[in-house]
């Protein structure tokens, strides 16, 4: 296979590198169908997105109003806690927030489509 093309066989692999594969690939929750995953991950959006529109409650730096000037305030805000009073301030950890950023994303740009809702398949 080329660079890019998708999964590369085993054969391309180091064996270091399929190690590493195997050790995080173990670490992946396990579905029983495609159903089960988006349900389980629909779940963690709305929750991580709850969590992030109460903690800016809170904040004079950023609120969670889903458009896109709030990417500004969400970065500066981000490295205000990283540089600063740190993510246990606001009660959420580094990771956690980072995920909830991920998942904020979405609806910032959903927000700003002109073109209509965007549907991934």
């Amino acid at each position: 296979m080329t660079p890019g093309a998708g999964t590369y066989p085993t054969s391309e692999m180091s064996k270091a590198g399929l190690l590493a594969a195997r050790l995080f690939g173990s670490k992946l929750p396990a579905f029983r169908d495609q159903g089960e995953a988006e349900r389980v991950l629909y779940r963690q959006r709305d929750e991580l997105l709850g969590t992030l529109t109460d903690i800016s409650r809170d904040s004079s730096a950023f609120r969670a109003d889903f458009s896109p000037e709030s990417l500004k305030d969400l970065e500066h805000w981000y490295f205000e806690l990283s540089e600063g009073a740190g993510f246990g301030s606001i009660g959420i950890s580094k990771e956690t927030l980072e995920r909830t950023i991920a998942m904020y994303l979405g609806p910032v740009y959903e927000s700003s489509r002109p073109t209509g809702p965007f549907r991934a398949r």
